[in-house]
């Protein structure tokens, strides 16, 4: 839990969650799951525990992690599985991790902003976006097979 010492502190939260746009996010981080074909369900277990984490951070720029809850939350069981998925999160860009190297204190992860919220303001130097950095496909770029009379379709329409 996010410790609130100050009104200055508070503010500075709470300027952090309305900024982030956590649907536009997951998103884009979606369309990054889909480009990459080196991401297995462990990176994709892993990174959706880190984000919950984030989000009860309030989306704060750093977040204090340990191995053995993150291991939990993600339900990751080998050690060795854990270093290199999180390793290779930190590799392709999609978080940057420091590790403690020591039991007593928790190890460091600041998750990488995609997107925000769309500002209000129409001034050049406020215009960010709120649309994924990736272009996503379109529901008519998908390859569906629904034709009745396909025999060799695994699935069919209900009757």
């Amino acid at each position: 839990m996010v410790k609130i010492t100050n009104e200055s502190n508070y503010i500075r939260l709470i300027k952090n969650y309305k900024k982030m746009n956590y649907i536009a996010h997951l998103n884009h981080w979606n369309a990054l799951v889909e480009q990459n074909h080196f991401a297995r369900p462990t990176h994709i277990s892993l990174y959706y525990s880190l984000f919950q984490l984030w989000n009860k951070q309030h989306f704060a720029d750093t977040i204090f992690i340990t191995r053995y809850d993150l291991m939990k939350l993600s339900k990751i069981g080998s050690k060795t599985t854990y270093s290199k998925c999180i390793a290779e999160l930190h590799n392709w860009g999609w978080l940057h991790y420091s590790p403690s190297h020591s039991i007593y204190t928790k190890s460091q992860v600041r998750m990488t902003r995609w997107t925000t919220k769309k500002s209000i303001s129409t001034s050049p130097k406020n215009n960010t976006t709120s649309e994924p950095l990736v272009e996503l496909p379109q529901p008519s770029s998908y390859n569906h097979n629904h034709s009745k009379n396909n025999s060799s379709s695994k699935y069919r329409e209900p009757l």
